[in-house]
């Protein structure tokens, strides 16, 4: 999640229309030009490397966005081998940054526009 949601961001923060590395390389025409006639492929390809970076675009993350949500993305407690005292402690902070984001967006957009933008941004990790 973090590996697609950070090449995600990267690509909008260069002006890219697509994934592109900070090398210049796009994997979506890698595997489209190794693909040519796997139509399945090509769609996936345009749905993973080119509609992400849409989204990316339309919300306009700060810097202080992604990096709370990089922080939540971190603290998502949903793997199998974690003690119940680990998953607790993981959805405490997750519960943290959530909060942290919601009352850093609510002071500059105020309380109704902040926890839309919650819900905008919140969108971009689920």
């Amino acid at each position: 999640m973090l590996i697609s949601f950070a090449s995600t961001y990267l690509a909008w923060e260069l002006g890219y229309e697509t994934w592109t590395r900070k090398d210049g390389v796009m994997p979506a025409l890698t595997i489209m030009k190794h693909s040519v006639n796997d139509d399945i492929m090509i769609k996936w390809s345009d749905y993973v490397y080119t509609k992400s970076v849409v989204h990316f675009k339309r919300v306009a993350l700060t810097k202080i966005e992604y990096a709370l949500l990089v922080a939540i993305i971190l603290t998502k407690a949903d793997a199998a081998d974690l003690s119940s005292e680990g998953k607790e402690l993981l959805y405490n902070e997750f519960n943290k940054y959530t909060k942290i984001l919601l009352q850093y967006n609510q002071r500059r957009l105020g309380l109704i526009e902040g926890a839309q933008r919650l819900a905008e941004c919140s969108r971009l990790i689920n």
